[in-house]
């Protein structure tokens, strides 16, 4: 399988969760998938220094810091044809919901930005299936109708994805959710995982749940 994976930056705080990525990256390539790496190309919305957890006045821009997962190898995120992939995965971190979408005023909903928006109809038109981890499945829980997802147990993020109107289900962490009329699959990871070997399961959970879906659509 060819396997597109969306980044929003490098670091749990303010981009994508770095445990999450290379866990999926390493379970697809052991299984003989390639993978090929997108992020947007503009500025985050916000930096949060690791260390201290506190936001500073730095500005980054997502597709450069993204680059540090990729190693370099990385394209903007209008690159991306749908039509050449079977999947298109959105790690976690705290980026996915930052810099690939925005609160309103309000703080009631979840608005994605234009381009990922783009993205994910493309995707859905073109059968390619959309794969989420941790905090991810919030960005399409008000974007089609009661879409089926997981965020591990009902924390507050899950309750909000059922007030944005998605079908939430508790899952183990080495469990996957798969929306088979959705074409939607998604794993708890960082959500509920205790360190990264509980995280790998997730991801493995992932990669098995999505060969199985695939399999499955092609018979």
């Amino acid at each position: 399988m060819r396997i597109a994976m969306i980044l929003s930056g490098c670091g749990v705080k303010d981009g994508s969760e770095i445990h999450e990525t290379v866990c999926a990256t390493y379970c697809f390539e052991e299984r003989g998938h390639s993978v090929h790496f997108y992020a947007p190309n503009r500025p985050q919305t916000q930096v949060i220094d690791h260390l201290s957890g506190k936001s500073t006045a730095e500005e980054r821009n997502i597709l450069s810091e993204s680059a540090r997962i990729a190693r370099g190898q990385i394209h903007p995120i209008e690159k991306l044809n749908p039509i050449s992939y079977d999947a298109i995965v959105f790690p976690g971190g705290m980026g996915a919901v930052t810099n690939l979408a925005y609160q309103d005023k309000e703080l009631s909903k979840l608005i994605l930005e234009p381009d990922v928006k783009d993205l994910i109809i493309r995707a859905h038109a073109a059968n390619c299936t959309l794969c989420f981890m941790c905090i991810a499945p919030l960005l399409v829980a008000q974007m089609f109708k009661n879409p089926r997802m997981t965020f591990g147990d009902m924390n507050p993020i899950a309750k909000q994805a059922q007030e944005l109107g998605a079908n939430v289900v508790e899952c183990k962490v080495d469990e996957a959710c798969v929306d088979e009329e959705l074409n939607i699959i998604s794993v708890p990871a960082y959500m509920i995982a205790k360190n990264i070997v509980e995280c790998m399961s997730s991801a493995k959970a992932l990669v098995d749940a999505l060969e199985k879906h695939m399999t499955k659509s092609r018979n």
